[in-house]
């Protein structure tokens, strides 16, 4: 605290002040410097810096990008297990430069089309000393990571060498014909005709059933320009399905239990004629007679071209269990009702019954007059007709454990019977 005594000594003070914190506050900044040109010489920040030995400093490590191979080229080969699907054997040579420490390849589809569009085929890591590989090694699957190739689609290859730079890189366009490598596209399949199909059922003298399939290859009601010229027959794919799982939404899956091929040749677009074909549907299993499925059979057949390509199926259920219909069902709740009906019928006409019982009986007691009593009689000690008998008493008797006499001593037969006295 500052203590003025007059004007000028205030003014004096306070301009001392001023002078105190500027000076301070110069020495604090020219500290603060010091100390950061200390840090900055231990950081290595400072031109005259030395690095320890044994630990590169990160301007004398820069990242080594590999070099760019060289002579990309894709081969295409049909894939193993599959019928329309092919597979891009991709080779290169090393890189004249820095040799890589592995690969990787990329294929990306070129054609926005649902037969063509599909994700992007990625292999990594490929090792260094690696020149080739095949791309995809197996058939795909109903999965989303699938990559199929097929024909008639366009795909760049891209190829890269590790360290990669993110901008150099090995890249090669393809544009595939229809049919490569004896593998034909299937884009057209989903626009072949589908059979019009019809079942019924055939029982043998033992007791066996049958399906007869019976179908009908109607002509292809798409435009011509759709699918290929003078595409041909090949066969078709006959097969009997059992129902095993019944969904909440009403979409049923089933089991392939029978499939048969049946050659065919002929034009697509000319159609075909009635065929049919015998399968069996009961089984015989440790007993002789046949038993009949127990679940719902649906029968298939498609049309296969000769490129290999499967078209839309058509389908006819050959066999169902029978179920209860709906007039036997309502026969049976009508039945049902109805016994009901009469038993509760029964025990009302019993509980009315026990009921007005009851009340008869109280309005009957209710209705009969009271009881009068009679005048009463003299009585007399014995009818006249009777014959006079005397009767002997004994001269003492106990009455609740004590004795009693007559008294004076006198008999019964002199007197009549009074009350006794304690002796």
């Amino acid at each position: 605290m500052w203590l003025c005594f007059s004007e000028k000594m205030c003014v004096r003070n306070a301009f001392v002040l001023v002078l105190l914190s500027v000076s301070s506050r110069a020495q604090l900044d020219a500290n603060s410097m010091h100390e950061y040109s200390n840090i900055s010489e231990n950081l290595g920040m400072a031109s005259n810096f030395e690095p320890t030995p044994g630990l590169p400093h990160i301007q004398e490590r820069p990242v080594k990008y590999a070099g760019i191979p060289q002579n990309l080229t894709v081969s295409i080969l049909p894939l193993q297990g599959s019928d329309n699907e092919l597979q891009f054997n991709v080779s290169w040579s090393p890189s004249l430069g820095r040799a890589a420490k592995e690969y990787s390849v990329e294929i990306l589809s070129e054609k926005n089309t649902p037969y063509c569009t599909s994700p992007v085929c990625y292999r990594n890591p490929i090792p260094g000393n690696s020149t080739w590989v095949l791309i995809p090694e197996t058939v795909s699957q109903i999965v989303d990571e699938d990559c199929p190739l097929y024909p008639g689609c366009s795909y760049i290859v891209i190829l890269n060498a590790h360290p990669w730079d993110g901008n150099t890189n090995l890249t090669r366009r393809l544009d595939l014909e229809d049919c490569v490598a004896g593998v034909c596209s299937c884009a057209h399949s989903r626009y072949l005709p589908a059979p019009d199909v019809t079942t019924n059922i055939v029982m043998s003298k033992e007791g066996d059933m049958f399906t007869n399939i019976i179908w009908t290859l109607p002509k292809p009601s798409e435009p011509q320009w759709l699918l290929p010229a003078k595409l041909r027959k090949q066969s078709y794919v006959v097969s009997l399905n059992k129902q095993i799982v019944l969904n909440k939404i009403d979409s049923a899956w089933f089991k392939l239990i029978y499939k048969r091929t049946v050659e065919i040749d002929g034009l697509v677009s000319e159609g075909d004629t009635t065929r049919s074909l015998l399968l069996p549907l009961s089984k015989r299993e440790t007993s002789d007679t046949p038993k009949p499925p127990s679940a719902k059979i649906l029968a298939t057949v498609q049309l296969v071209d000769d490129r290999g390509c499967i078209g839309p199926y058509g389908n006819e259920t050959a066999f169902e269990p029978e179920k209860p219909t709906e007039n036997n069902l309502a026969f049976g709740v009508y039945v049902t009702l109805v016994a009901l009906g009469a038993l509760l019928g029964a025990l009302a006409m019993g509980a009315v019954f026990v009921v007005s019982a009851r009340i008869a009986k109280r309005v009957l007691k209710s209705l009969r007059p009271a009881p009068v009593c009679a005048p009463l009689e003299p009585l007399k000690r014995r009818p006249t007709w009777f014959p006079f008998q005397l009767r002997t008493y004994p001269l003492s008797w106990k009455h609740n454990g004590v004795k009693l006499v007559p008294k004076g001593g006198e008999t019964f037969e002199d007197r009549p019977l009074k009350s006794a006295e304690i002796i």
